[in-house]
């Protein structure tokens, strides 16, 4: 730590780029651990005993089981009779106490007895039993939040789709619970063996039980539920885990096993509630598609907390939106579950539990007319966030992303074929880049957050890029943030080309401490404007009030640029607003500051603003508890054109495009536990054409975007999967 701390910046890019380091690190690390210590030949091994013939039956008195190893490194598990000579191949281990073994080098961990049934991530270890730190979880939980507001508050998901919120609030709490007599950890793997991204805890107690028992917890919605990390808090309780499943332990045995089915079997005969807690008394509708519909649960004493059962009793939490009546809840169905059969719970705590009713999934990311989208994607760069644009004037994509490392791009043909290797655009650490097409300059212009090697400052810089994926001069900086004073935070939705007056134009949210909007221009030959801060001097009584995740569109007819952000400010509870201001392209002159909507204890954010040149219309989207809505505007001062519209119910939206030679929209976001991106295209009226899942299989689907191909009229989309490879899908199509 302290070598990182002389070369990372300080503050919240110190988490940043702690957090991704560490994986270099932690990979480094597992991989020793799991060849020396945990692999088959290593110190344990959490490969359950197999019961042979003349072997043992794998289970102590009371119930306790224990996992054979392979102390001696011969391939055989230690405990058993591999060999057929009557006696085990080395000996057991129960403990001190044990008549089945002396205290010698064992082969065996006591861990407590399996139960059948029960909810996921846990290995061969699923029980529902368990919740012993459900409570000491909680309470850490609360002091946190009390302790750390700054933390407690920040947004469940970044604007880019990140959990690094997620994960520093669930960090802080692992050490409030280290304070309280506890071992905790966020180095947790999940039920498919990957990397904790932000949503779990590990939680165990020296002297509860010989060795100790890991629990497992699902602390934090997945899902861009619109709420803050402590709001969007939880305490569910996945499994017990071995020891190999966190600390770096490289386990790979650390999910819930399937006994079978899938979209057969009867339905589940409906549970009583457990305790005087919630109770469900309706849900509709009683059919499903899992990852769009929305399923309203009625009931009374409702939580925001619904847990989903599929056939095998495998279960998914997510966070839903409650009316303050507390008499519906209303979530979208988890994309990852599969057909057939589903109970749905509200959860309250441990003994105050819901009733289940049951309802039906029949289909998966359904579309308008029945049409299902069939989406298979490719790796095409490494690193996380990444971002895309298309070249009409030869139908490839060039597709960015960021990392340690620097940021790197690849051209991709629309046929999903790499064209040529992946190049360097920087060899600086970077995040949150951008790609815009400028087709009157045949070029490609990137900007990103960069890092200098010092690792004391950042800045805004931008490059230009040949369709055949070289350099093009050398590279601009855009904005020298003055470190550590102030630090800047680029949206993937925050650049534009404006083929008018050729220049490119972008915003970015600054903290310098009060989160602000800045804006600038850089003309077609590289030149930067002014800075205009946008937001600075606006009203913000409150000592928690800021504007910030811009997105722009460009009025080329009205000769003006529209800057889209969201605000939020506590007066006694969070408020949020989605503003407008308008730039003059000539003057730079700023109107106004406008809302188009706002809302009382429940955030907004993750803002998208579009132009359409046909119908000369604003279209501005916003995300909170309810997915993604939009609402037609026939200016930047929020006069609108009807109502709000649903145009996304399954996930928040992390990308909006327009595309003008189909006259089309296209909305794309982050599922419920990431477990996969819903897309969405619309008419120019905002009605659905086709609804899809892309980049769906397991969990780990984070920072979607999506352009439009101005070539056909189709899109293209990108996702980070773990943060580790960036994918890539084109013809998106209705």
């Amino acid at each position: 730590k302290s070598q990182l701390d002389k070369v990372l910046p300080a503050g919240l890019e110190s988490i940043i780029s702690a957090d991704h380091i560490e994986q270099v690190v932690e990979a480094f690390a597992a991989g020793i651990f799991k060849r020396y210590v945990f692999g088959s030949k290593g110190l344990f091994n959490d490969t359950d005993a197999n019961v042979k013939d003349g072997g043992v039956d794998g289970k102590f008195p009371g119930g306790n089981r224990y996992v054979s190893v392979d102390i001696d490194g011969d391939g055989q598990y230690d405990g058993l009779d591999n060999d057929g000579d009557g006696e085990p191949d080395i000996c057991l281990f129960g403990g001190t106490d044990s008549p089945e073994g002396p205290p010698c080098l064992g082969s065996s961990e006591a861990l407590p007895p399996i139960a059948s049934g029960g909810g996921g991530g846990g290995g061969n270890q699923c029980s529902p039993d368990g919740e012993r730190y459900e409570g000491a979880l909680r309470k850490a939980l609360d002091e946190t939040a009390s302790a750390h507001p700054d933390l407690a508050n920040l947004p469940n998901i970044e604007g880019n789709g990140g959990k690094i919120n997620a994960r520093t609030f669930l960090s802080a709490v692992a050490e409030q619970l280290k304070s309280d007599g506890y071992n905790a950890t966020t180095d947790v793997l999940n039920g498919n063996n990957n990397p904790n991204t932000g949503d779990l805890i590990a939680v165990w107690k020296d002297g509860d039980t010989n060795p100790p028992v890991i629990e497992r917890y699902d602390a934090m919605s997945g899902g861009n539920n619109g709420k803050t990390v402590y709001e969007s808090s939880l305490t569910d309780f996945t499994g017990f885990i071995p020891l190999g499943c966190a600390l770096g332990g490289g386990s790979k045995e650390c999910g819930c096993k399937d006994n079978g089915g899938g979209g057969g079997g009867p339905p589940p005969p409906p549970e009583p509630p457990v305790g005087n807690g919630p109770k469900i008394t309706s849900i509709s509708p009683l059919t499903a598609t899992a990852g769009v519909t929305l399923l309203n649960i009625n009931g009374t004493d409702l939580t925001t907390t619904v847990q989903f059962f599929d056939i095998n009793n495998n279960r998914t939490t997510v966070v839903g939106s409650l009316n303050t009546a507390k008499t519906q809840v209303s979530a979208v169905v988890p994309a990852e579950l599969p057909l057939g059969y589903t109970s749905v719970k509200v959860y309250k705590s441990a003994d105050s539990i819901s009733n289940s009713l049951v309802f039906q999934i029949t289909a998966k990311g359904g579309g308008g007319g029945g049409d299902v989208a069939t989406v298979e994607s490719v790796d095409a760069t490494t690193g996380w966030g990444g971002t895309l644009a298309q070249n009409p004037n030869n139908n490839t994509w060039l597709v960015i992303s960021s990392g340690t490392s620097g940021t790197v791009a690849r051209v991709m043909g629309n046929d999903m074929q790499p064209v040529g290797a992946q190049f360097a655009i920087d060899s600086e650490q970077s995040g949150s880049g951008n790609v815009v097409f400028a087709p009157d300059l045949n070029k490609f212009f990137v900007a990103w957050i960069g890092w200098s090697h010092s690792g004391v400052d950042s800045a805004i810089y931008g490059q230009f890029i040949n369709p055949d994926g070289t350099l093009y001069g050398n590279r601009i900086t855009i904005h020298q943030d003055n470190w550590p004073a102030e630090s800047s935070y680029f949206s993937p939705r925050a650049l534009r080309y404006d083929d008018k007056n050729n220049k490119f134009v972008l915003a970015w949210e600054v903290r310098n401490p009060k989160v602000n909007v800045y804006f600038k221009t850089v003309s077609s030959t590289g030149t930067v404007g002014p800075l205009v801060k946008l937001t600075e001097g606006l009203s913000a009584p409150f000592a928690e009030d800021g504007r910030g995740s811009p997105s722009v569109a460009v009025n080329e007819s009205g000769n003006e640029y529209c800057v889209y952000y969201s605000r939020g400010y506590s007066n006694g509870g969070w408020n949020s607003a989605m503003n407008l201001r308008t730039v003059s392209a000539t003057t730079g002159v700023l109107g106004p500051e406008t809302t188009l909507v706002s809302t009382n204890n429940d955030p907004l954010y993750i803002g998208g603003i579009v132009y359409n040149t046909v119908s000369r219309k604003y279209l501005a989207t916003w995300s909170g508890s309810a997915g993604t809505k939009g609402r037609f505007m026939t200016s930047c001062n929020g006069a609108t054109s009807g109502s709000s519209i649903v145009l996304n119910a399954a996930s928040s939206a992390n990308g909006l495009t327009y595309n003008g030679t189909s006259n089309t929209y296209a909305v794309i976001g982050q599922n419920g536990a990431n477990s996969g991106n819903t897309y969405v295209i619309l008419d120019n009226n905002g009605s659905p054409l086709l609804t899809g899942v892309a980049f769906a299989g397991g969990f780990g689907n984070f920072a979607p975007s999506i352009a439009a191909s101005l070539s056909d009229g189709t899109f293209g989309a990108t996702a980070s999967k773990e943060y580790t490879n960036n994918r890539f899908v084109s013809n998106l199509k209705k």
